[in-house]
């Protein structure tokens, strides 16, 4: 199963926080990443590192690292006897953490030294509070929460921010207290890809409380060739079929006080599912089953007379998709149709319960 190797410091004291590293193919990062770890400002924490049978010498680099450390940080690294994926590394980091508060990071990504100080600030202005989120920089872009309230209170509400795509569909760059994870049994999901996005989904519905920093606290890297958005850029079969996986758990899981907020956040996800498919090309498997969840939402919404996302839905259809390629057509004029849907059942969102 899993040998577990208990680095460094004894030192008996409380860790607030467990940071969660899964390790695989990252031998060019790796290094930097440990770094970004290793000079927090806010020490009192313990990092526990995955080996998720990594084939390269990101392990080595690692503990020779690790081999002089004498500071005040608890490492412990959990070698895997076989490779099961960063959604399996991140579940044992969950089960094995100590701490009160979890942070994920990739291990091509790396930490600003203030990051978790920064963060940790925020549970002791909001004691117990579920979720706090940084700023985070991605090589030539910016991820900022200018848009959100500094604190927030609420679970629909702050499902509301994550369906408006407010507060970004990843695990990465905030402190989650553990309990929200484990009383509500949320894991990721092992076996597929954009398991974040599944993860978040089910997160953000039981999220009570939410505080968000305006300071950069993550660096996000884009140009890491093993990572899955970039393998997706040529190869769109799998991720199309997971995709759609994704999709189908979301519409069964809709909640009907949110459906307005929920059926746009599946019609903005699945519109650029349908592009992707036609334009770099996907197996026929892969295309029956974007078609079949298609036409059943779009059968299902003529059956209840629901007009606005009908007049969505024949834009994934030829030959209405042909607009699809016009650039403007879909990162512009549908988006802003969707807000249409959304004043629809504004107004009349009473005649539908």
């Amino acid at each position: 199963m899993f040998l577990r190797i208990l680095h460094l410091t004894m030192i008996s004291m409380k860790r607030e926080i467990t940071v969660v590293m899964p390790v695989y193919k990252v031998e060019k990062y790796v290094s930097e990443c440990l770094d970004s770890i290793i000079n927090q400002t806010f020490d009192c924490f313990e990092c526990i590192i995955i080996d998720d049978c990594s084939p390269d010498n990101s392990m080595r680099l690692i503990e020779e690292k690790l081999a002089g450390y004498k500071g005040n940080i608890n490492f412990r690294i959990v070698r895997k006897e076989r490779n099961e994926g960063v959604s399996a590394a991140r579940n044992k980091g969950i089960e094995l953490s100590q701490g009160s508060y979890l942070l994920f990071i990739d291990s091509d990504d790396m930490l600003y030294e203030n990051c978790l100080e920064k963060l940790w600030e925020e549970t002791k202005k909001y004691p117990g509070i579920d979720l706090v989120q940084g700023d985070s920089y991605s090589e030539g872009m910016e991820s900022k929460n200018s848009g959100l309230q500094r604190y927030t209170e609420g679970r629909i509400r702050i499902n509301k921010l994550f369906l408006d795509s407010k507060i970004t569909s990843t695990p990465v760059n905030r402190l989650i207290r553990k309990a929200v994870l484990t009383e509500n049994a949320i894991y990721f999901r092992t076996g597929i890809l954009f398991e974040d996005f599944l993860w978040c989904y089910f997160l953000y519905k039981k999220v009570e409380t939410f505080a968000s920093v305006n300071s950069f606290t993550y660096f996000y890297r884009r140009s890491n060739p093993f990572s899955t958005m970039n393998k997706a850029k040529t190869d769109f079969d799998r991720p199309a079929k997971d995709f759609i996986f994704i999709l189908t758990v979301f519409y069964e899981h809709m909640e009907q006080e949110l459906y307005a907020e929920n059926i746009c956040f599946i019609l903005n996800k699945l519109m650029p599912v349908v592009y992707n498919a036609a334009t770099i090309g996907v197996t026929r498997e892969s295309y029956d089953a974007i078609d079949k969840f298609k036409r059943n939402l779009i059968k299902r919404h003529f059956r209840e007379f629901r007009p606005m996302e009908v007049l969505y839905e024949l834009n994934l259809f030829y030959p209405f998709c042909l607009l699809l390629n016009w650039g403007i057509y879909r990162h512009h004029i549908l988006y802003k149709y969707a807000h249409l849907i959304k004043w629809y059942y504004k107004i009349w969102g009473r005649l539908y319960r």
